[in-house]
């Protein structure tokens, strides 16, 4: 979850993105914050400053929130879990947004980088991705604008 930057050039900084354990649906809580980026990075860019790409975080940062959202759809799917992150052009949300889901199988393509280690997912720029369990791995799905219909949720 996301605070959302309302004004220009960080006017409104910090907008946190907050991590939240939403295993109860009925009473999600806080569990912590992610870092965010330097805003003397981004502070003369033109537009919002805040939590909207994947690609935008440290390796750190987007490791913790891979094992952490992994750790998330393990618990709510078993092994059969997916995770997907859209593509810049469609995406509706003005802030990072990770989609877990159980991983529709028939959705599965030859078309996937096989990965070892989560710290070795890709952070595309201007693709969406969709991440799913394979032996020894994970099958990382790139190219996609949208992402989400390999899960049901």
């Amino acid at each position: 979850m996301t605070d959302e930057a309302k004004e220009r050039h960080a006017q409104d900084w910090p907008k946190p993105a907050w991590v939240v354990d939403a295993r109860d649906e009925t009473n999600p809580m806080i569990i912590g914050t992610l870092p965010l980026p330097p805003v003397e990075e981004y502070r003369e860019q033109d537009g919002r400053f805040g939590a909207h790409n994947l690609h935008e975080y440290s390796k750190q940062v987007r490791d913790r929130l891979w094992h952490f959202a992994i750790r998330a759809a393990q618990e709510k799917f078993g092994s059969e879990w997916g995770i997907a992150y859209n593509g810049a052009q469609v995406r509706t949300q003005c802030h990072l947004h990770l989609h877990i889901g159980r991983f529709v199988r028939a959705a599965e393509t030859g078309r996937f980088k096989f990965v070892r280690r989560v710290e070795d997912f890709p952070a595309p720029e201007d693709s969406g991705l969709w991440v799913h369990p394979v032996e020894g791995g994970f099958h990382v799905h790139l190219g996609e604008q949208i992402t989400e219909t390999a899960l049901v949720r």
